[in-house]
């Protein structure tokens, strides 16, 4: 589907809502989609996740766009560098910084902290940093890592009172999607999270977690 196909929709910052915004009547369902790291611009896989998501998502759905401003693109994936970057004209309802996320990751990583013994974070030494269910959460130094930076966005989403989080992602990403759903029905349970996952020919299936 052209941009200029694109059904209009209303524009809503996170930063200009309350919790639990999304009124009665609304969809409980938001889809995210067209991801890109801000250092590297837009490339193909942003435009072709967005076109799977306006093919998919209901009127009703509130769409998301993730912007990472964390990281540079020297740590985005080789089949993402190699792309050039594209014009990319989403239409969003919500926009947001993956650095506006940094207190939800904290706030998440307090919850799994105090969560019963067989289920909680737990702080290794080798190296020094916080881990749950095997999986690492923060950096040495202490700051978060990609998954606690997903699991805060999610966190962030839920607490918006969206209770189904669909998020469209390219294939590169299934082990950390496989990783944040783990984790974020430890603190979460009555949230659904799907994933498709795609490639740049337009092909998609779910992840089954």
């Amino acid at each position: 589907m052209a941009d200029d196909e694109l059904p209009e929709r209303r524009y809503r910052r996170c930063d200009e809502m309350n919790d639990g915004a999304v009124a009665i009547g609304e969809s409980k369902t938001i889809w995210e989609a067209g991801h890109y790291y801000q250092d590297l611009g837009p490339t193909r896989w942003s435009v072709t996740g967005w076109e799977i998501l306006t093919r998919f998502s209901g009127q009703s759905d509130w769409l998301m766009l993730f912007v990472d401003d964390v990281h540079s693109r020297d740590e985005a994936h080789p089949m993402e560098r190699s792309e050039e970057v594209v014009i990319f004209s989403p239409h969003p309802d919500l926009l947001m910084n993956e650095s506006a996320m940094t207190n939800d990751a904290f706030t998440v990583l307090e919850h799994l902290k105090h969560l019963p013994k067989r289920k909680k974070a737990r702080l290794t030494w080798r190296p020094r940093r916080w881990s749950c269910s095997g999986l690492p959460l923060t950096t040495p130094d202490g700051r978060p890592m990609c998954l606690l930076f997903d699991l805060g966005l999610t966190w962030h989403k839920y607490n918006l009172g969206f209770r189904e989080v669909i998020n469209v992602l390219t294939f590169f990403y299934e082990s950390q999607q496989r990783g944040l759903i783990r984790v974020a029905r430890k603190i979460m349970p009555d949230l659904t999270i799907k994933v498709i996952l795609y490639d740049l020919d337009g092909h998609w299936y779910f992840l089954v977690a």
